[in-house]
């Protein structure tokens, strides 16, 4: 018997990262306060996805004097000031790096 057929790799396409977006995407805290960002992931089909487990991730201030974040994604204010809050995931040979831009980036005001 013979068996032909095409087959796909739908594991492979499902678990493939094709966006995220930092949450929320812009905050006013005050100095000394306190906010938590978070990342949803999203696959080729628009499902939210967990991180895979070989990537490495990274929370970036875009200037740590107005806020500092935390490699939990914390952000806590610093002095007064606008700044954005950048979120890096690496692996599968890949980088993903949102900022500036949009939903790229959560966009952080610090006020007294």
């Amino acid at each position: 018997m013979l068996q032909t057929g095409c087959s796909t790799d739908d594991d492979e396409f499902q678990d493939k990262i094709v966006d995220f977006a930092i949450v929320p995407e812009d905050a006013d805290i005050g100095v000394g306060e306190s906010v938590d960002f978070s990342v949803v992931f999203e696959n080729a089909a628009g499902e939210e996805i967990p991180v895979p487990a070989s990537y490495t991730t990274e929370w970036i201030s875009s200037d740590t004097s107005v806020f500092q974040v935390n490699a939990k994604g914390i952000a806590t204010g610093q002095m007064e000031g606008t700044a954005f809050c950048v979120f890096e995931a690496s692996g599968d040979d890949e980088v993903i790096r949102r900022r500036f831009v949009g939903r790229d980036s959560a966009f952080v005001s610090i006020f007294r």
